[in-house]
């Protein structure tokens, strides 16, 4: 199983990569930015890393083999799409509470109401039971 990190690029230090090696999980996190129109070479990395390669040098090869590109590429079809519809549908673009009870809080409505308009809609499609 593979879980894809939409959060950003790896910083450093890099707890994330370190929490993500405690997973059973195969995890992909960016490891910096790709400009608009900038590509990679598409014929993959080689398998297996260098035993020597960091951490952060081990996600970048992660995500240059083809199952790897093909897991991260995902992410536009599955995560991206909720935060662009809440934004969008219910004004969510920029939290209004202050603080961090406050913004999980009014975050935790904003996704409420999305899966409730997502369950609405399916129901009235017949996908889902009445």
């Amino acid at each position: 199983m593979s879980r894809v990190s939409a959060t950003g690029a790896v910083r450093e230090p890099a707890p994330n990569l370190e929490a993500a090696d405690d997973l059973d999980a195969q995890v992909l996190i960016a490891t910096g930015r790709q400009r608009h129109g900038e590509s990679f070479p598409t014929a993959g990395a080689p398998d297996p890393a260098p035993e020597d390669a960091s951490r952060r040098e081990r996600m970048a090869h992660a995500l240059r083999t083809e199952q790897g590109r093909t897991d991260y590429a995902r992410r536009k079809a599955i995560v991206e799409p909720a935060f662009g519809q809440m934004k969008t549908r219910q004004n969510a673009g920029q939290l209004r509470l202050r603080g961090l009870a406050g913004a999980q809080g009014e975050w935790l409505l904003h996704t409420i109401c999305h899966n409730l308009r997502k369950l609405r809609v399916a129901t009235a499609a017949g996908l889902a039971p009445a």
